[in-house]
């Protein structure tokens, strides 16, 4: 009887959380680990919940409870780990990644290509660390250096040196890739001429495409759909993440036009490569873009 309440109570957090009432949806999920202290989905999705709300201390605990009660399950392991990189904790992000993808995740594949280009080429090879509750182990001094994130380096003006707005631009195709595949295919088909003799042509396919910023310093990530673009501007200040798309109001498209977009997401981030990535999946973590059809959408 218990659990049968556990799921209803349950199933209220998951429809409050598609509703984006992400208070109401925590209190749910924490009435379910109350009845069912081993629920692990519990866990999970209230840890995105407090994500959503960017209570991203809260979130890593969920997620690392998840992983302690189930961890065959690549998603909470997923999510972790871009937690655990955003936190530049990235030697535990690497063990969940490691883990994550052998169990299937392809994010997960991407997400430890992109942190080994960055240079952290470290295996966790120890068990998770310790849950909240428990006293970290002492790091050396060394330990604390390496867990540093890593800073990209600035000219005497602030200005972010070149060629950051490479850097910018790999990262979001690599991005882009591990959601959505590749940019393009190319598909041969045969057209007949007058006199019934046939050629081959090639048909290229575009799905979404990465191009620098009209001034050279950062990079946007385009749709063929034309209802989505992610921004990414280096400033003296940091990254400057912004998304475009199309929002919905009262039923109706805002914003009609082709290619005529609104801004529905803006987020400074520090100069570092990690941090920007982990900012970058967050936004798939909580719900504000989703996959479909090898394409990224952005859902109001």
């Amino acid at each position: 009887m218990v659990i049968y309440e556990a799921q209803q109570v349950l199933e209220d957090g998951l429809r409050l959380a598609r509703e984006k009432q992400y208070q109401q949806a925590i209190a749910c999920f924490t009435q379910v680990v109350q009845m069912d202290s081993q629920n692990a989905v519990a866990f999970y999705h209230r840890a995105h919940a407090y994500a959503a709300l960017e209570q991203f201390t809260a979130a890593r605990k969920d997620f690392k409870r998840s992983v302690r009660l189930n961890d065959n399950e690549p998603q909470p392991l997923f999510f972790l780990g871009v937690l655990l990189t955003r936190e530049g904790q990235f030697e535990q992000a690497l063990w969940c990644f490691e883990r994550a993808a052998s169990l299937g995740h392809k994010a997960a594949e991407g997400q430890l290509v992109q942190l080994r280009k960055l240079g952290k080429q470290k295996k966790q090879t120890a068990p998770l660390g310790p849950l909240p509750d428990e006293a970290p182990p002492e790091q050396t001094t060394a330990d604390k250096e390496d867990d540093e994130p890593e800073v990209i380096p600035t000219t005497a003006t602030g200005r972010l040196r070149f060629p950051i707005g490479q850097a910018v631009q790999d990262l979001l195709t690599d991005f882009a890739t591990t959601y959505c595949g590749a940019s393009e295919e190319t598909e041969t088909e045969m057209r007949r001429g007058l006199f019934g003799r046939g050629r081959k042509v090639d048909k290229r396919r575009v799905y979404w495409k990465v191009s620098p910023l009209p001034e050279g310093e950062g990079a946007s990530l385009r749709f063929a759909h034309q209802t989505l673009r992610l921004n990414i501007a280096c400033t003296a200040a940091g990254f400057e993440l912004t998304v475009w798309g199309k929002r919905a109001t009262n039923g109706l498209l805002k914003y009609q036009q082709e290619g005529e977009l609104g801004e529905v997401f803006r987020q400074q981030i520090p100069t570092s490569l990690p941090a920007l990535l982990a900012a970058l999946h967050q936004l798939i973590a909580i719900g504000l873009l989703t996959t479909a059809e090898g394409q990224l959408h952005y859902n109001p």
